[in-house]
């Protein structure tokens, strides 16, 4: 099984995911903010999908963009 790479954020990078999640206009962005905020959290990919109602691959699909593009992706 390959290895999950585990997401850390700076102190700057939680303060504005949490913006995002409180105060962002665009429903998706919240959504995905969250996913991000869970995962950050130590929430398995499992457990991140059954609190949000999504599959384990829609999961994923919002952390590889994360990883590489970090706020862009939201």
């Amino acid at each position: 099984m390959p290895r999950v790479v585990p997401l850390e954020l700076t102190e700057s990078e939680r303060e504005g995911r949490k913006a995002i999640i409180k105060k962002g206009a665009d429903g998706r962005e919240r959504d995905r903010a969250e996913t991000i905020r869970l995962l950050t959290d130590g929430h398995t990919v499992q457990t991140v999908g059954e609190q949000q109602a999504l599959c384990r691959e829609a999961v994923r699909i919002r952390r590889r963009p994360w990883l590489k593009l970090g706020f862009a992706s939201l």
